[in-house]
């Protein structure tokens, strides 16, 4: 097992990477990819010394940071007719790989009605929704100026009719009527989200929330099972967790109607 004590100095560097930075933030961000995503086994190695140290605060914001950049990017990349095709963008196979997962996890269908929280300026996730199962999908996402480009993004790639992408956040719009939905994993607030969802949808409603387990936490904030069922009612019904070159886990939830769960 790799000691985490001896890439201390090294990951305490890479923590302090300019932000503003484009170039810095890629090369640190792929270093970090080199470090944690080599095996399957999240506890090696072993994050939690980091954590008192807030250093995780610091690698999340670089990596959130990675990704917005890339998703800006990509999306001008297709805009500009530099390229036409999602399967460039280069987080293409782990995202292809993570929406297998989940939409076998869901059972998604062609004929379910799909609602994405937090989809970004690159729909990355709503359109392999979209392309493996047939289903048709609404993106919930509260930035205007991100909201314009990604449905640009969307009718650049000629799928209008099955992707729609509304300005609304997943705390205060309606859930009512989907039978999947997915929270990204940098959507918050959970708490509020979760209790939007619950308000709004059926027993049968089944529910993908993205989290980051064990060493993943140095690329997202994850959530523990002890807040999911803090989160209203909701039943832990599957789960699928980060496999190599992965950085992100996914609990399948459902609404629990029980009036007598505690």
């Amino acid at each position: 097992m790799t000691e985490i004590p001896k890439l201390i100095p090294e990951i305490s560097q890479l923590a302090s990477t300019n932000l503003e930075d484009p170039s810095a933030v890629r090369n640190a961000c792929f270093r970090l990819d080199e470090m944690f995503l080599q095996s399957d086994n999240l506890k090696d190695p072993d994050v939690s010394d980091l954590a008192n140290r807030n250093t995780l605060k610091r690698l999340q914001a670089l990596y959130e940071q990675f990704e917005t950049n890339l998703e800006n990017e990509f999306a001008q990349k297709l805009l500009s007719g530099e390229t036409n095709s999602e399967e460039e963008y280069p987080l293409y196979d782990r995202f292809k790989r993570l929406i297998a997962k989940e939409t076998e996890l869901a059972k998604v269908k062609e004929d379910d009605r799909v609602l994405f929280i937090g989809s970004g300026p690159f729909t990355i996730s709503p359109i392999l929704i979209s392309r493996m199962t047939g289903a048709n999908v609404e993106c919930y996402e509260q930035n205007d100026e991100v909201v314009s480009r990604s449905r640009e993004v969307i009718e650049k790639l000629g799928m209008s009719e099955k992707i729609s992408v509304v300005n609304s956040t997943g705390q205060k719009g309606s859930t009512h009527g989907n039978k999947v939905i997915f929270v990204a994993l940098l959507a918050k607030p959970k708490q509020n989200i979760m209790d939007n969802i619950w308000q709004h949808t059926g027993s049968d409603s089944r529910i993908i929330c993205r989290t980051s387990e064990e060493n993943r936490e140095v690329f997202y904030q994850g959530i523990s099972i002890d807040e999911l069922t803090g989160f209203r009612h909701f039943k832990i019904e599957g789960i699928q967790h980060a496999g190599v070159d992965d950085t992100i886990s996914s609990y399948l939830l459902k609404p629990d109607r029980n009036p007598d769960r505690k």
